[in-house]
């Protein structure tokens, strides 16, 4: 029965994540947000149903994200980076604070440096100035640590109000 309600949470997840990457992507205004938002819905699979069940979701929501979605910037934002973070992040915390947000940070850089190189020398975009790495960079930086916090308090706020209350009700 436990894999039955895991199977299907998934795929209710999964196609959550899809319709809120396809709005973001239509509308090209809340691509990231929805991108993000996709990322934040593995949260709880991850705490009730483990790793695998959670990489599940990333790959099939990445996969079908890559073929429906009109617009593929947020297919792919969740494919390099947000989608797997969930899981990355809980992996990271178990090593401390200080090491923690030096491989938070190591991670989302290289990433962040991957998608820039891919889109310059793959898309072939013109190269605009340092000036305007460093203010990409700074900016993208203070998002994801910004979005890291978010999804702590999140997490903490699922473990304390939603998770006992769901439990009770005998939803997971």
């Amino acid at each position: 029965m436990k894999k039955t309600k895991a199977v299907a949470t998934c795929g209710i997840i999964c196609a959550l994540s899809c319709v809120a990457m396809y709005i973001g992507s239509a509308t090209q205004v809340f691509d990231l947000s929805a991108c993000i938002f996709a990322a934040l819905l593995i949260i709880p699979i991850y705490i009730e149903y483990g790793t695998g069940y959670a990489m599940l979701i990333f790959a099939v929501t990445s996969v079908t994200s890559l073929l429906i979605l009109p617009y593929k910037f947020p297919a792919a934002l969740y494919l390099c980076f947000a989608g797997y973070y969930p899981v990355l992040k809980a992996f990271f915390e178990r090593r401390g604070l200080v090491l923690s947000w030096i491989l938070k940070l190591l991670t989302f850089n290289a990433t962040l440096t991957a998608l820039i190189v891919a889109t310059r020398y793959i898309a072939v975009l013109e190269y605009e100035s340092i000036t305007l790495d460093i203010v990409v960079y700074a900016l993208a930086n203070v998002v994801f640590v910004i979005t890291d916090l978010l999804a702590t308090r999140l997490i903490t706020l699922y473990m304390i109000k939603y998770r006992p209350a769901l439990k009770r009700r005998g939803l997971i």
